[in-house]
């Protein structure tokens, strides 16, 4: 199904004048049908990217008409939002739109009521302390006209932080130890190294998330200095109409529903907050939020699995310097990832409400793996689909090969490769690892093969490789001369194991 729509022309015989594409850069998802509307607007009903699903971008779109002059859209931008006094910004107007290329008039407000300048990227200095709201008005030579409003916080400067690492390289191997250090400095509060800053005021966690969990998890400890965005969407929405976060209102509480589901069924969650649904926890109908976009959604649903009574406990905070350990990866071959995470909630400007500032970083170890869908370079004619739960390259047979750059191979003894396989299929071949080109070098094999009539598998293959210094591409040439046509396996990831 074509995800465009274009306007045919005919004569008074009904041949084919011409075709004009109809909203170009619009994108469609499979548009099905249309109709006018007695309202005038065209209504298009769209079916959404995969056949036979509760597809989330399932819709039925409104287009209207507008006759005439268009409405300018403002715009604005400042190069900083918060900061000491006297506070100085540059504020720009260029990325206001006008549809009909008309040249737009600037009206900006910044800490009066009154016009205070008509430039379209004026600079500002703010003398004193407070919350301001600086407006823009656009106006084109029709009269059209709109409006856009920015808040700047002027009497604190925003906090710094930075963690300093012993070594370089976010990777980690078991048993990994890597020395750390959390500072803080803060223009009105002091800095931790000289201690006006007190240590128990900054939240430093360490966390180990397995394969599939959501990032949320490891912000558990700091949402008072960091505020979850899945809350501040839930707050900005009607969500409180049904849901509180441990009483249940017109429908189950958050923390019900974070302890019914698992992130599997993430995707059927979303699709339930944008259509709606009932039936689920009793008669009650839940209201649909088609506009919310599912990245929006995705993110209320980690806010709410973060509510877990096992995981809403504060995460076990760590000192602001010492040494981290990787003891938790051991066993797990799907690996995962360490967040390191410190955030700092500074004292705020007594002259001025709600002037608290809140600043974080974090680090994110991982181990040295390669994702097939991510090779730089790949035989045509390899597809990439998910199955199993995880993401994979298949159609791999003879002769078809996986490239990814930049690869070091200095001190790199073993790889591990990560295949899927489904049943019903006999699966054979073999792998060749080598190195700069797809005739380079072999350095390392191994064979591979599957074979079941009702079970699928995973399997992982430890390849040791011979040594060599070189920085280049790494090639796994996957070979079945026997028969072409035969797939050898669909790939999932690639482990490099270095020497430690």
């Amino acid at each position: 199904m074509r995800d465009w729509i274009y306007v045919v022309t005919l004569d008074e015989k009904q041949n084919y004048v011409k075709a004009e594409s109809f909203m170009p850069e619009t994108e469609f998802s499979h548009p099905m049908d249309m109709i006018f509307g007695s309202d005038g607007k065209l209504y298009v009903l769209e079916y959404g990217q995969k056949w036979n699903s509760q597809n989330l971008d399932a819709r039925l779109s409104q287009i209207s008409y507008i006759k005439g002059n268009r409405t300018p859209v403002a715009n604005i931008i400042a190069d900083k939002e918060v900061g000491a006094l006297p506070l100085t910004v540059q504020f720009s107007g260029e990325n206001s739109i006008d549809f009909d290329r008309d040249k737009l008039s600037y009206a900006w407000s910044f800490d009066s009521d009154e016009v205070q300048s008509r430039e379209e990227n004026p600079s500002f200095t703010f003398q004193k302390e407070g919350i301001y709201t600086v407006k823009l008005k656009v106006e084109d030579p029709d009269g059209g006209s709109a409006t856009a409003t920015h808040k700047i916080l002027v009497g604190n400067e925003s906090p710094q932080l930075s963690i300093e690492m012993e070594e370089e390289g976010n990777i980690y191997w078991d048993g990994r130890k890597l020395n750390y250090k959390v500072v803080v400095k803060d223009h009105e509060d002091g800095s931790t190294e000289d201690g006006s800053i007190d240590s128990e005021k900054v939240k430093v966690t360490f966390t180990y998330l397995p394969e599939g969990e959501d990032i949320v998890m490891a912000t558990i400890g700091h949402q008072q200095t960091t505020q979850p965005e899945g809350k501040i969407l839930i707050e900005n929405s009607d969500c409180k109409a049904c849901h509180a976060e441990n009483v249940k209102v017109n429908g189950p509480s958050y923390v019900d529903i974070a302890s019914k589901y698992t992130s599997e069924d993430k995707s059927t969650l979303i699709g339930r907050v944008i259509k709606g649904s009932s039936g689920i926890w009793g008669e009650t109908m839940m209201a649909a939020h088609p506009q919310l976009e599912v990245e929006e959604v995705g993110k209320i649903i980690d806010y709410i699995f973060s509510l877990r009574p096992e995981e809403k406990g504060a995460k076990r905070q760590i000192p602001l310097e010492g040494t981290l350990s990787f003891k938790e990866y051991k066993g797990n071959k799907a690996g995962g990832k360490y967040i390191l995470m410190a955030s700092y909630l500074d004292e705020g400007n007594e002259q001025v409400e709600q002037s608290t500032l809140a600043t974080s970083q974090q680090i994110t170890f991982t181990l040295p793996k390669l994702e097939a869908e991510d090779a730089d370079e790949r035989s045509e004619g390899l597809g990439i689909w998910n199955s199993q739960g995880v993401r994979l390259v298949g159609s791999i047979a003879d002769d078809t090969y996986l490239k990814f750059e930049d690869v070091s191979f200095k001190n790199l003894e073993s790889i591990q490769l990560a295949a899927a396989y489904n049943s019903d299929y006999t699966y054979a071949g073999s792998v060749e690892v080598r190195q700069g080109s797809i005739d380079g070098k072999i350095l390392g094999k191994a064979k591979l093969g599957y074979s079941h009539p009702k079970k699928a598998a995973k399997k992982y293959y430890d390849i040791p490789l011979e040594a060599s210094d070189a920085k280049t591409s790494l090639y796994l040439l996957f070979k079945n001369p026997s028969d072409p046509d035969q797939y050898v396996l669909n790939a999932n990831w690639i482990l490099l194991n270095y020497k430690r």
